[in-house]
């Protein structure tokens, strides 16, 4: 699993969708800033 995902918010339709997976997998938004959001990983 990758510890930190990167989410280029100028393609709306498609982040959306991925965004969602990240998160029923754990992952949480640590950080949005501008067309990015960070992820992270669920502590193990």
């Amino acid at each position: 699993m990758t510890d930190y995902v990167l989410i280029d918010k100028r393609f709306r339709t498609e982040h959306t969708e991925t965004e969602w997976r990240y998160y029923q997998t754990g992952y949480t938004k640590i950080k949005e800033q501008g067309y990015v959001i960070v992820l992270q990983k669920p502590p193990s």
